[in-house]
């Protein structure tokens, strides 16, 4: 039984069958997922993907305690690179330690090792997050052509969206967030607990577009997603960082600023937990200069709309107010409306005033 499950746990997971993982291992008298290492693993795998912590740590304890039986029922080397591929996925200690757990399960060798690829990406999202973006990026790419298991392959892309973000190339970040959505959405696991970073990078991205439905959608579920996860012992250091970074930074994009705060405090709070994530210190430092910069030209409290910035985005180029409207298939009312609102946001009195405060403020794009 326990080789049956592990046999296919992770390849419905991957289809967005968790709820039936769950239900297999809810038949199964406790008693075995303590004795063998086979139903241990399945039911670890299943409770990373849920993001059931409780049960996380007790099957963990167990595989730590069972002896050596060689190769696993899915092809896992070892015992010992079974709980090395488990602590991996729940990232349950400091970014600067991911390298001794990725060890473990590159030294089983890449041949017949299903999670030599993993632990590939692993080590590319924890050299990424400790500022080595380069380096994170290449190792998250190599990763990514090996990697077959589809929220493991919608993790990678959400990662590499966030080397570009750190680059600042967002077009380019905001193709990569929206093919990670896609594999999600084809396998039935939009809401895969295991992919809340997804869904806060997604909303940010949206967000920072003017996608105001789309940003919505995601923002709301991340937002539950961290809300159920909070008091919980265990949660990912690294996500209690990343998750209401980019949840902050898309309630800002949508005008949301009380929430935006709460969600940058958020994540100040976690900072002490990952004293090494030097990208995660870079965006929550930016978030929190992007306040400053708002409570400064009196923004906090009352920021410009998502349709208003998609206006603002305009003011550069120096169409007329009929172009711009027409640019954005509105009526040249609306896009009037907008610029005087614009005006007394930032209180200035002309349209180069709002250019030259937005651009001081970071509001507009870069180029923009």
């Amino acid at each position: 039984a326990g080789d049956l499950v592990l046999s296919n746990a992770t390849r419905y997971v991957c289809r967005g069958r968790h709820l039936t993982v769950g239900r297999w291992l809810e038949q199964v008298d406790p008693k075995w997922t303590r004795q063998t290492a086979a139903m241990a693993m399945g039911a670890a795998l299943h409770a990373v993907a849920t993001a059931d912590m409780p049960a996380l740590g007790e099957h963990l304890a167990v595989l730590r305690t069972l002896p050596e039986t060689g190769r696993l029922a899915d092809g896992t080397p070892s015992v010992e690179v079974a709980v090395a591929v488990v602590e991996s996925l729940a990232g349950q200690f400091p970014v600067d330690q991911s390298e001794r757990h990725n060890k473990v399960i590159r030294a089983a060798g890449r041949e017949g090792n299903p999670w030599y690829a993993l632990a590939i990406g692993m080590q590319g999202q924890s050299q990424l997050l400790m500022g080595d973006v380069e380096g994170g990026r290449d190792l998250l790419l190599e990763a990514l052509g090996d990697i077959e298991v589809a929220h493991l392959r919608a993790l990678v892309f959400a990662n590499l969206a966030l080397a570009d973000i750190a680059d600042g190339q967002w077009e380019r970040a905001e193709v990569l967030v929206d093919e990670g959505c896609a594999i999600a959405c084809a396998n039935g696991l939009e809401r895969l607990p295991m992919l809340v970073l997804l869904r806060a990078v997604a909303s940010w991205m949206h967000a920072r577009a003017g996608h105001v439905d789309q940003a919505r959608g995601y923002v709301d579920e991340a937002a539950t997603e961290l809300a159920s996860r909070h008091g919980v012992m265990g949660f990912a250091n690294r996500l209690r960082i990343l998750v209401p970074t980019c949840l902050a930074e898309a309630y800002l994009w949508l005008g949301d600023l009380g929430v935006a705060q709460a969600m940058y405090r958020t994540a100040v709070d976690a900072l002490v937990l990952e004293p090494h994530a030097a990208l995660a210190l870079r965006f929550v430092e930016r978030l929190g200069a992007e306040f400053e910069h708002a409570a400064q030209s009196r923004l906090i409290g009352e920021a410009p709309t998502v349709a208003e910035r998609r206006v603002l985005e305009l003011l550069p180029t120096h169409a007329p107010l009929q172009e711009i409207a027409e640019t954005l298939f509105v009526s040249r009312n609306t896009v009037k409306s907008h610029t005087l609102s614009i005006y007394r946001k930032l209180d200035v009195s002309t349209r180069s005033g709002a250019v030259t405060k937005a651009r001081a403020l970071g509001l507009l794009r870069r180029g923009g």
